[in-house]
């Protein structure tokens, strides 16, 4: 079996499961089985498929096939050049939230010394992007699960960057306060939704980083409550929001803020929020 007639094995098996991304799904197990590039992957399509990586294909198209996110199967995503490991413990990172670290970048062109905090890190990947482009700033990932925080360390340890990390949530003023930046993609989806997810995002990835509670808003109201507390004034919280929350979000950070921006994504969608916190207050 040639490596072109095992990765046309691949797109057949997925097919049921994959639909549209079925051909994408495909060439990625099977650069992942010959431990590849895109470059080796289309320079080897005519040579034989070794049996030992031809095993672990069928073992990766299978779990994929069973509803398991290719991210995992793979056991790393690409986020903003960035090669991070992803399972379980968190959120795996998505293309659109590399606009809530370019924007957190524009706002803090220039300032120096910057301390930045990543509220509900996860794998760590807006804290880890962020401190690749600015390596000046003082850096900390922080999350209230504990698993999600050990695996942002593994992350950062991996790629040789240096963070703090913190185990903690937004219920109390923050330990290392004031920032300069704080950066968060919270939970979004209102709890009701949740159960009618697709299986590959309900079933695989942690609930506590994806209930909102009933509105989708309460890590919001969270994050409104103290961002001042632990915001240096002048400085700036800068935040992914859902599909419809762009509005409510504002809201929420308005009082005691001047200056607000919003960010669509690719798609349109106005996906991130930032608001300045008063140089003073009253």
């Amino acid at each position: 079996m040639t490596v072109h007639e095992a990765a046309a094995t691949a797109r057949r098996l997925l097919r049921p499961a994959m639909g549209d991304d079925t051909d994408a799904c495909a060439r990625w197990l099977v650069m992942a089985a010959l431990d590849t590039d895109l470059t080796g992957y289309a320079a080897r399509m005519r040579e034989p498929m070794p049996p030992g990586q031809y095993a672990l294909l069928k073992d990766m198209v299978a779990r994929c096939a069973r509803g398991e996110p290719l991210q995992h199967v793979l056991g790393w995503w690409e986020f903003d050049g960035l090669r991070l490991r992803t399972d379980r413990r968190a959120l795996i990172p998505r293309p659109e939230t590399e606009g809530l670290v370019r924007k957190a970048l524009e706002l803090t062109v220039g300032r120096r010394p910057l301390g930045v905090i990543d509220i509900g890190c996860g794998t760590g990947c807006v804290g880890l992007a962020f401190a690749a482009h600015r390596p000046d700033a003082d850096v900390t990932l922080c999350d209230m699960s504990g698993e999600a925080l050990e695996l942002a360390a593994e992350n950062a340890a991996r790629l040789g960057i240096p963070v703090r990390l913190l185990r903690a949530d937004m219920s109390r003023p923050l330990p290392g306060a004031p920032y300069g930046l704080i950066v968060s993609n919270p939970p979004y989806i209102p709890s009701g939704e949740i159960d009618v997810l697709a299986p590959v995002v309900r079933d695989y990835e942690p609930r506590i980083a994806l209930d909102g509670g009933p509105d989708g808003l309460s890590a919001y109201r969270a994050l409104a409550a103290r961002f001042r507390d632990s915001l240096a004034p002048g400085g700036w919280i800068v935040l992914e929001v859902g599909e419809g929350q762009a509005d409510a979000v504002c809201a929420l950070l308005a009082p005691g803020s001047i200056g607000m921006e919003r960010q669509k994504d690719l798609a349109g969608t106005l996906r991130v929020v930032a608001a300045r916190r008063a140089l003073k207050e009253g």
